[in-house]
């Protein structure tokens, strides 16, 4: 095909030339040039426009050949645009085929051209590399990481063409893979560290439930003993008025059931609601409860307004001689309330916050909620509590 482009233009040279030819060649070269300048110029012109058009033709149909055949050529050309390296060699490291993109990696890993594949692949897999590069894993497979922070991970496989093994390496880009497992480690990390710090706070959650178990079995006891000397004493006086002993046997049996809690032998009873055991120690120590609203849901507000509702009875029969204990409950969104009065003496000097009131105001503070203690008119006691998961807004 070139040598067909090259006539055409010796042809055109010539007789575009012809004018000057006899002045520069000489007499035989110059009658060739006559018998050109003989022929008609359309005919010159017309054979120049059909061998143009024929060598066009000519190239296009190689171009068409070279892009519809496979060749050594397109072989070696479509291995160098892939973004993977590859490399095939025989068995003693012969190459037979290396891209663009190995022979780069061969430098940056190695600092030299890749010149024996089995040398090579020895190199990457346990030999030194160069400065800055080093071997890591990527989900538990091997690579190799370059000194401007890309990850590589490289592959060898052996295949079979015509009886021979053909050695194959190949080299695939996992930087993205890489950055997501680093951040998968760090996050693994950090999640184990949350983890050890869950297990400690797991054993001092357990260790702080025990100990609000077992405060919360002697602000038990203390009330249980607290009703049943209360009763006791209410006992003493009705027996100067002749009360029989019958009345007697409920008193003794509180007494066994708080020493036996005292003793562990037996757990606290459940079956009944706490403010109705308040209500059954006051009707014991012949004092009448009388509740005005519902009590809360919130099984934590009922326990302290019935811990409250206990130094109100004891406040009740020790000092007013009271028969009856009011006990008016109130609620919001937020917060219930709970107001205790009596119908007995009022206070003859102003209130001073015993051991009792001065613990419930303990417990009370320590929920978030407040308490007040009045005298005025008459002996008042308030407490308020926030609900469970209610921010105290008091």
């Amino acid at each position: 095909m070139l040598s067909i482009l090259a006539a055409i233009s010796f042809l055109s040279l010539s007789f575009l030339t012809a004018g000057t030819a006899r002045q520069t060649f000489d007499e035989p070269m110059w009658a060739i040039t006559r018998k050109w300048m003989d022929i008609p110029t359309a005919i010159v012109f017309a054979f120049i426009v059909f061998t143009s058009g024929y060598a066009c033709w000519i190239l296009w149909h190689e171009l068409k050949y070279r892009k519809s055949t496979i060749t050594r050529a397109s072989v070696r050309e479509g291995a160098d645009m892939m973004s993977m390296g590859l490399c095939f060699f025989k068995e003693a490291g012969q190459l037979i085929l290396v891209n663009l993109k190995m022979e780069k990696l061969s430098q940056l890993l190695c600092g030299v051209a890749l010149q024996n594949g089995e040398s090579f692949w020895q190199m990457i897999s346990q030999g030194d590399l160069k400065s800055g590069a080093r071997r890591s894993r990527i989900m538990d497979v091997p690579a190799v990481i370059l000194p401007d922070g890309s990850a590589w991970i490289f592959d060898r496989k052996v295949i079979c063409m015509n009886g021979e093994e053909i050695f194959q390496v190949t080299a695939m880009d996992a930087t993205e893979l890489y950055a997501l497992s680093s951040k998968l480690k760090r996050e693994n990390s950090v999640l184990r560290s949350m983890n050890a710090r869950l297990k400690v706070y797991g054993r001092r959650v357990d260790e702080l439930t025990r100990t609000q178990q077992r405060l919360a079995m002697k602000i038990q006891i203390h009330d249980s003993i607290g009703q049943n000397l209360m009763m006791t004493r209410y006992y003493l006086a009705q027996e100067a008025q002749g009360a029989s002993r019958k009345d007697l046997t409920p008193i003794l049996q509180r007494w066994l059931h708080t020493i036996a809690l005292l003793r562990r032998e037996v757990e606290p009873d459940e079956s009944k609601g706490a403010f109705q055991y308040l209500t059954d120690a006051a009707g014991s120590a012949g004092v009448e409860v009388l509740l005005q609203g519902e009590m809360p849901e919130d099984d934590r507000a009922v326990e302290l307004i019935t811990a409250a509702g206990a130094e109100a009875l004891t406040n009740a029969v020790r000092h007013a001689g009271a028969k009856q204990l009011r006990v008016n409950v109130s609620q919001t969104d937020l917060v219930c309330s709970a107001v205790f009065t009596n119908d007995g003496r009022r206070p003859a000097k102003p209130l001073q916050e015993g051991g009792g009131l001065k613990g419930l105001r303990r417990r009370i503070e320590g929920e978030g909620g407040t308490m007040t203690v009045s005298a005025d008119p008459e002996f008042t006691l308030t407490v308020t509590i926030p609900k469970e998961g209610k921010v105290n807004v008091i």
